[in-house]
């Protein structure tokens, strides 16, 4: 399955209506609002496509697949916030899957505590690091290709996943199947609810030809809702970046070229990928959420 040839951006898939209303019409690619029910997701001019090249702009594919690295590494620090919560809705713990695992990081930390896990991850560049680095149980495909049994987990981790998925209505319910009644849904992802989106639009941090889905809190729990769930918190949550990867945002906000090569050049000389630094802004929401 291609994500982006799966997608549909004509046909909301939440209510079915193809009318929409043009939110951001770039620079990067088209936000749009379906009519009807307001879901907000990527449009369907240029989609997935984009005439400005961050990856060749900030310094090639070799830079961006160190960025990633330590972009992943750094910001474990931030996702093992979710264990305080998992142990307390879960105390004797049980199977564990997480949805998009990448490189394995966060799932060898919660092997370290007890919980029994499994891990899925379509890319094969980071799967092979998750099987290489810790030896984890990891299935290299999409969640639905994956063959797991109905009703198999106790809890499912699922960070930054649901914004890149075709069709997240869809998949809520695939993964409310596998879920044990009791068990426990932790998403997180981007939310589109705030000042900054509502100032920046389309040079927002996080609208990427990846992201097809822009998230408002209630959009998000009431298609949880809908799908089975019972959301039990939500809190907006900050990110652990490198001033590295701030360069990196502040070049796609700024959409310039120029000033991209200007902060890339800037970063290698002070060796920016070595400080890091914790912003909460706002604009990343983490739900726990019941299955019914």
């Amino acid at each position: 399955m291609d994500i982006i040839d799966s997608y549909n951006p004509k046909i909301c898939i939440q209510c079915g209506a193809e009318d929409y209303d043009v939110i951001a019409s770039g620079p990067i690619v088209p936000v749009v609002s379906c009519s009807n029910c307001g879901l907000m997701r990527q449009g369907p001019d240029n989609c997935g496509k984009s005439a400005f090249s961050l990856q060749s702009c900030a310094g090639g594919s070799e830079r961006y697949t160190q960025q990633r690295i330590e972009k992943e590494s750094t910001q474990l620090a931030d996702y093992i916030k979710i264990l305080p919560k998992l142990n307390k809705l879960r105390p004797d713990k049980g199977k564990l899957l997480e949805i998009g695992c990448s490189t394995g990081l966060l799932l060898n930390e919660l092997r370290k505590v007890g919980w029994n896990v499994s891990g899925v991850e379509p890319d094969e560049w980071a799967f092979n690091l998750a099987k290489t680095n810790f030896k984890l149980d990891v299935t290299n495909s999409y969640f639905q290709d994956a063959g797991y049994k109905a009703e198999f987990f106790d809890v499912i981790v699922m960070l930054h996943v649901i914004e890149h998925i075709p069709n997240p209505v869809e998949a809520l319910n695939q993964i409310n199947s596998l879920i044990r009644p009791g068990g426990i849904l932790v998403m997180e992802t981007p939310r589109y609810d705030t000042i900054w989106f509502k100032f920046l639009r389309g040079r927002e941090r996080s609208v990427i030809p990846g992201h097809l889905y822009y998230f408002t809190r209630k959009s998000l729990t009431d298609m949880a809702s809908a799908a089975g769930f019972k959301l039990l918190e939500l809190n907006s949550v900050g990110r652990t970046l490198t001033l590295d990867r701030l360069c990196y945002s502040i070049s796609k906000v700024s959409n310039s070229a120029r000033v991209s090569r200007a902060l890339t050049a800037t970063s290698e000389k002070l060796h920016l990928n070595k400080a890091k630094i914790h912003i909460n802004t706002h604009d990343m929401m983490r739900l726990y959420l019941l299955k019914l």
